[in-house]
């Protein structure tokens, strides 16, 4: 037999034993930022008010669909049995936008990442820069924002850096702990923007 007759079957026999292990392993857990992922029904159609959401900024390390956690020996571990069932960075913008519909009434709340959006009464640009879950149960969510009015007339610097402790052990628990530490985020952001409205 040639060496390179050798070498397919060991091509081969490496594929087919890959092939094999996927087949064994067992399909990954899949976990959700938000209980209802469907858009929400509260947004007004377009009128007067309008607030535009540019695309959620997250870390690398964590924009990704694997769920990337720090383990009690402070590794980094993204694991491939436990993956987000939408994307990181969309389920933080409808959050967001759900939270805003409900504070703010009667106005429209428009995602960039949609369409472009003409003429919003404000514009918001979240960045998450840091998202710190440990296995040992604590999350800690380091975020920044800026919102604008039409005219950049008035802009509003936000930053905050929230903990929040898991309340049910593993990855079920952590996953509602980050949860509610997104959404401490969004209501401060929240609270800028309706402070930020000029009344007409």
């Amino acid at each position: 037999m040639t060496p390179m007759a050798e070498a397919r079957i060991l091509a081969c026999v490496a594929w087919l034993l890959a092939v094999a292990g996927c087949a064994d392993s067992p399909p990954p857990i899949l976990y959700r930022l938000l209980d209802d992922p469907a858009p929400s029904a509260v947004r007004s159609p377009p009128g007067t008010d309008v607030v535009a959401i540019a695309p959620v900024r997250l870390p690398d390390r964590v924009d990704r669909a694997r769920l990337v956690v720090i383990g009690d020996d402070g590794r980094v571990v993204a694991d491939d049995s436990r993956r987000w069932a939408e994307p990181l960075p969309i389920a933080v913008e409808e959050l967001l936008a759900r939270r805003l519909a409900a504070s703010m009434t009667g106005t429209w709340i428009a995602r960039d990442r949609v369409g472009p959006v003409p003429d919003p009464r404000l514009r918001i640009a979240l960045v998450v820069d840091e998202v710190d879950a440990r296995l040992g149960g604590r999350v800690v969510v380091s975020a920044r924002w800026v919102i604008a009015d039409r005219r950049h007339e008035r802009t509003r610097l936000g930053d905050v850096v929230v903990e929040d402790l898991a309340r049910q052990p593993g990855y079920d628990g952590l996953v509602v702990a980050l949860r509610r530490a997104l959404e401490k985020v969004c209501d401060d952001v929240v609270a800028d923007a309706r402070n930020l409205q000029p009344a007409d």
